[in-house]
């Protein structure tokens, strides 16, 4: 008997294209918010690049992906920022703009967003 994969079986981390595309993504949208004004002075005392790949982990695992998320929850990550629905809806624009950007298909960016804006009590506080 032949073993096929069934797609609806595939957690969004293999549909989205595994640690690869994750880190493609998330150092594309880290260029994007330090070149924006607005929220490059948040940043400013960041290591981008490593922030990058340690959000692309932390999105790997919400997404399915087999190693568990072992740093901060995201209301401690973000508690000292006072981030702002202002702030939060500019980050998350970045984030489309992306995944526009790189043609991730749109079933696969708009399942990653209703993860990201499920997240926005916990990120802002301001």
């Amino acid at each position: 008997m032949t073993s096929t994969t069934d797609i609806s079986q595939e957690t969004l981390f293999q549909r989205a294209g595994g640690d690869p595309a994750f880190q493609a993504v998330m150092s594309r949208f880290f260029e994007r918010i330090i070149a924006d004004p607005e929220l490059a002075p948040i940043f400013n005392r960041t290591n981008i690049e490593r922030h990058a790949r340690r959000t692309a982990s932390f999105v790997a695992a919400a997404t399915g992906g087999p190693k568990p998320w072992r740093g901060p929850d995201m209301a401690a990550a973000h508690a000292h920022l006072h981030a702002t629905d202002a702030q939060f809806d500019r980050v998350a624009g970045h984030l489309v703009d992306t995944l526009e950007e790189l043609a991730v298909p749109a079933a696969v960016a708009d399942e990653l967003l209703e993860i990201v804006g499920s997240l926005r009590s916990q990120i802002v506080s301001g």
